[in-house]
């Protein structure tokens, strides 16, 4: 047997009703308290990875939108005068928008993330992935400073 295959006992206190619930969940899922606690903690550490990988991902998409954005706001040579003005007004707004709802969502992700690192909540690639979503947002580097 591994370190990583050795088994530890714990003593685990917790409240009463949320025992219940573990139990009857164990019942319905066939398997021992012992084996749900123990799935239900790998699940939740599974899930965080993907969470922040669905979440970088998004912020890749939105980051690509915005390039997107900009490049049409640049004036296309078909258009003059009033239609031009109005039309790069509005889409320069659109993209202010875009930009600001997109920082707000960066910096709350990355305050949770380095709380879940400072915490220690994050498993190996879950800490890979946090490392990366706080120093590759290259988004909050180049804008202008936190409001």
């Amino acid at each position: 047997m591994t370190d990583d295959d050795a088994e530890i006992r714990i003593t685990l206190r917790l409240p009463a009703k949320l025992r219940d619930r573990l139990e009857y969940s164990a019942g319905m899922n066939s398997r021992s308290m012992n084996g749900e606690i123990v799935d239900r903690l790998d699940w939740s550490f599974d899930r965080s990875t993907k969470e922040m990988q669905a979440l970088l991902d998004q912020i890749s998409e939105r980051d690509a939108r915005i390039r997107e954005l900009e490049a049409f706001v640049r004036p296309p040579a078909e258009l003059s005068g009033a239609d031009l003005a109005k039309t790069t007004k509005l889409l320069a707004e659109a993209l202010d928008q875009v930009k600001k709802n997109t920082r707000q969502y960066v910096l709350a992700m990355r305050f949770l993330l380095e709380e879940l690192v400072a915490q220690g909540k994050l498993d190996e690639n879950g800490m890979r992935l946090a490392q990366r979503m706080i120093t590759e947002t290259g988004f909050l580097d180049h804008d202008e400073p936190d409001e």
